[in-house]
């Protein structure tokens, strides 16, 4: 029986949050893609610039676009 579902490394989409929501299941991580690209912005790897960029694909993957 799963009760829950632990990972290294979540991109935090809404989709999954809710699937597990809905299953009545917990989930933990350890990180997250957020914490990555900052991370990446503060080690001077990322500009601010595409850090927004970043972050725009995060809430829509499936439908982002480069403008």
């Amino acid at each position: 029986e799963v009760v829950g579902m632990v990972s290294i490394f979540t991109y935090g989409f809404e989709i999954a949050t809710k699937a597990f929501l809905a299953a009545g299941l917990e989930y933990k991580s350890l990180t997250n893609y957020s914490t990555l690209i900052e991370l990446a912005v503060e080690k001077g790897i990322v500009s601010v610039e595409q850090q927004n960029t970043l972050l725009n694909w995060s809430l829509d993957p499936a439908n982002w676009d480069v403008k």
